[in-house]
C-alpha cells in the first residue's frame, strides 16, 4: 500500500513561557495524498499556522512526527532531507514582509533557480519570464527588474508564489496567503493557487480563519476545522458545510453571511454559552469545548476528551455526542 505524500502523526507542540507551559497544537494527525487539496480552519490562536510550520517542515514537533513519504523528516539528512526542504513550499501570510527589499523580482526568483541547479544564464531568464506569465504578472519583462516597493500586495504574493514553484514542489502551504491583500483580488489568487495546484500536481494546504475562503478553495478537497490547538472536524467540503456535525463547526458556519435569505434561514444553528475563548494556560479539563458548547453533557465532556471518531462518508469529528448521534444510522447501514 501507498503511503500518503505527507503526514502528521499525532504531532503535539509546546512552549514554555513565564506565565506557564502552553500547547499551541495537540495530538494533530493529517494525512495528505498526491495532489490533494486541504484547507485549516479556525479562529486566531487556535494552533492552524503552527500546524502548517510543523508540516512545512520549519518547526519541529514536541511529540508526534511528520512523515514524508513514509520515512520520519526528522530522521533525514543530507540529501534526503534536502530534497524534503525542495518538495515542501511554505507561502507566506505577509506579503510585503517575506519578500527581500533589497531584491529585484529577478534575483528573487534566480536565487533558488541556482541553488537548486535548475537553471543559469539565458535558461533562468527564460525559467523566469515563464513562472511570471504562469502567476498572471504581464508583460514579464516589465517585472524582472523591479523591487518589492515597487509591487502592489497582489503582485507581490504573485511573486512569492512564483518563488514557491522554482523548485518544482509537491506540497505547498499556504499560511493565510490572501488576508493581506484587497478582498478584490482574493478570488483571483485562490483561482491561481487552486488552477497552479492543478496544473503542476501539487498538494496545497490552506490555512485561513475565513471559512467562506476555505470552502471556496476546497470545494473539491477538504476541510479541518481546529479550535484550541485540536482537530475537531476533517471531512469533505460540501457534506462539511451543509451538514456540520460539530457544534462549532456549525457555529463557524452559521456565521459566513450569504446573499440568498433563504440559504441563511436554512442553516443549522447553535447557541454558544459565552464568546470567550479558553486560555491555553488554563485549558477545561475533558473536551476543551465544552464550556461554550450547548451539546455539553456533565460527567463526560468535561472529563473525557474525545478523540476523533470515524462516521461514514470519510468524515472525522471529536465529539462524544455528535459521534453517538450519528453512529448509530452507521451501523444501520454496516458500517463500522
Amino acid at each position: 500500500m501507498t503511503p500518503p505524500l505527507i503526514e502528521l502523526d499525532g504531532v503535539s507542540r509546546t512552549y514554555t513561557t513565564p506565565a506557564g507551559t502552553i500547547t499551541a497544537v495537540d495530538d494533530v494527525s493529517l494525512s495528505l495524498g498526491e495532489s490533494e487539496t486541504i484547507c485549516i480552519v479556525g479562529e486566531s490562536g487556535c494552533g492552524k499556522t503552527t500546524t502548517g510550520r510543523m508540516l512545512a517542515g520549519l518547526l519541529r514537533p514536541s511529540s508526534g512526527r511528520l512523515l514524508f513519504e513514509g520515512a520520519d523528516v526528522w530522521e533525514k539528512k543530507g540529501r534526503d532531507l534536502a530534497r524534503f526542504r525542495r518538495a515542501v513550499q511554505l507561502v507566506h501570510q505577509d506579503p510585503y514582509a517575506s519578500l527581500n527589499p533589497t531584491r529585484t523580482v529577478a534575483q528573487t526568483l534566480s536565487a533558488p533557480l541556482a541553488k537548486h541547479n535548475k537553471a543559469h544564464g539565458r535558461a533562468a531568464r527564460a525559467a523566469m519570464i515563464s513562472l511570471l506569465e504562469r502567476v498572471g504578472l504581464t508583460p514579464p519583462a516589465d517585472f524582472l527588474l523591479k523591487y518589492p516597493h515597487q509591487l502592489s500586495g497582489g503582485q507581490r504574493q504573485r511573486v512569492s508564489i512564483a518563488r514557491a514553484l522554482t523548485v518544482d514542489p509537491r506540497v505547498i502551504v499556504a499560511d493565510e496567503a490572501v488576508s493581506m491583500v484587497d478582498v478584490s483580488i482574493r478570488i483571483s489568487l485562490l483561482d491561481l493557487l487552486h488552477n497552479l495546484a492543478t496544473e503542476f500536481h501539487v498538494t496545497t494546504v490552506l490555512i485561513t480563519h475565513d471559512l467562506a475562503v476555505a470552502r471556496y478553495f476546497a470545494r473539491k478537497g477538504r476541510i479541518a476545522v481546529m479550535y484550541l490547538g485540536r482537530v475537531v472536524e476533517l471531512a469533505d467540503t460540501e457534506p462539511l458545510v451543509s451538514d456540520p456535525a460539530h457544534p462549532y463547526s456549525t457555529a463557524l458556519i452559521a456565521a459566513i453571511p450569504e446573499a440568498d435569505p433563504a440559504i441563511t434561514r436554512s442553516k443549522k444553528r447553535v447557541s454558544l454559552k459565552g464568546a470567550e475563548v479558553p486560555s491555553l494556560l488554563n485549558l477545561p479539563p475533558g473536551c476543551v469545548f465544552h464550556p461554550r458548547c450547548p451539546l455539553s453533557e456533565p460527567g463526560l465532556c468535561d472529563v473525557v476528551v474525545p478523540v476523533l471518531g470515524d462516521l461514514p462518508g470519510g468524515r472525522s469529528v471529536a465529539c462524544h455526542v455528535a459521534v453517538r448521534e450519528r453512529q448509530p444510522a452507521a451501523e444501520l447501514l454496516g458500517v463500522r
